[in-house]
């Protein structure tokens, strides 16, 4: 009879649209909205069965975890889903429930999943009641939120370890007194690259405490990182204190990045240089301030690619500098690349400067086949005219 009842009022309720309260209602008592429309809770209770049954997730995001204790809610149909989100968000009933009806699911992701919120309680309960385990992402997780509580509980109570890439994610997130503990911890010396992850993340707390401890890892690369991401204060640092320098990569990459700051004071306080790169790159990415300055206390120069990769990023503002101050011009790779992207404008400009070195024909499919037809057609326009 209840079954009855119950597809008459789903009926009623999708005619009236009702149906949209199950949906956007939220965290709210869906079974008590059900109540006030005149459903008896028995009812209501059924409706709100009906809608979620076997959808774990859902039944979770809506609040109504009471659905759990209901032998009819299961089988789920997202089980390892379910799991996990009771895990992130720390509802070690619900895991007992799910484990109590041998709701298969857990996963080794489970426990990473409890690390990374920090939920020391459920870490526990499934390394006493499951079999599944965990990784190295339960411990590189639980470091990279600076749970170190459950850092140090892992590691007495497990033996996964943690891995090189939690170290560096460790580091971006800035948890020095993790880092340091891990650091203490890593029984095959520490990862060589977390100098390159804290110089290239600007963590400098870190990178100094990694100095003052001799740690390895330090080299020509760790002011590159720095360089290449602009952390100029990383980079003074480095040149203060330590001996190994940098490379031209430093300053190509800072002005590829648009760092201008890091790009000046390499320039005035470092012999190492930069190579066409530096300008090229700039160019590319429309970075005409470091161009400028490039152009006015640099002697290296750059390529055709500079105006080639101008075109290319759309910067006629770029290409046109370069004409008027620099002698390297371009290649047909500049039309084809501005034909590429639908950059009208630099199209019609280098058409009337640099018609000579550019394939119009070839830049004309290359705009038709991926779609630039405004570009397509000008070209075929200005190119072979024709009297109608």
């Amino acid at each position: 009879m209840i079954g009855l009842w119950y597809k008459v009022y789903m009926e009623k309720i999708s005619n009236e649209n009702a149906n949209r309260s199950l949906n956007v209602t939220g965290k709210s008592d869906i079974v008590d909205i059900l109540c006030l429309k005149g459903l008896h809770l028995d009812l209501a209770k059924y409706v709100v069965l009906q809608t979620y049954k076997g959808c774990g997730f859902d039944a979770l995001n809506k609040g109504q975890d009471w659905l759990f204790s209901c032998e009819d809610f299961y089988p789920l149909k997202d089980p390892e889903k379910t799991w996990n989100a009771c895990a992130v968000n720390g509802l070690l009933h619900m895991i007992k429930l799910l484990h109590n009806y041998g709701i298969e699911g857990c996963t080794r992701n489970t426990m990473a999943y409890a690390c990374a919120k920090g939920y020391l309680d459920i870490v526990k309960w499934l390394h006493e009641n499951r079999s599944e385990g965990c990784t190295t992402e339960a411990m590189d997780c639980a470091a990279q939120f600076g749970h170190l509580d459950v850092l140090k509980w892992l590691h007495e109570h497990r033996d996964e370890g943690f891995s090189n890439r939690g170290v560096c994610r460790t580091i971006h997130r800035g948890h020095l007194e993790v880092v340091q503990w891990l650091y203490e911890h890593s029984p095959e010396g520490f990862y060589n690259g977390a100098v390159d992850c804290a110089a290239e993340s600007g963590q400098l707390e870190i990178l100094k405490w990694l100095h003052e401890h001799d740690a390895p890892g330090f080299g020509i690369s760790t002011m590159d990182a720095a360089a290449e991401s602009g952390q100029l204060e990383v980079i003074k640092f480095l040149h203060e204190h330590r001996t190994e320098g940098c490379t031209e990569m430093a300053m190509d990459e800072a002005a590829e990045n648009g760092h201008y700051e890091v790009v000046k004071w390499l320039h005035e306080h470092r012999n190492e240089g930069c190579t066409t790169k530096a300008m090229d790159h700039a160019a590319e990415r429309g970075y005409l301030d470091i161009i400028k300055f490039l152009h006015e206390h640099r002697k290296e120069g750059c390529t055709t690619w500079a105006m080639d990769g101008a075109a290319l990023g759309g910067h006629l503002d770029v290409i046109v500098w370069l004409h008027e101050n620099r002698k390297e011009g371009c290649s047909s790779d500049a039309m084809d690349g501005a034909a590429y992207r639908g950059h009208l404008e630099v199209i019609q400009w280098l058409y009337q400067h640099y018609r000579d070195e550019g394939d119009v024909l070839e830049a004309m499919v290359t705009a038709d086949i991926n779609g630039k037809t405004e570009v397509s057609d000008w070209l075929l326009l200005n190119e072979l005219p024709m009297e109608l």
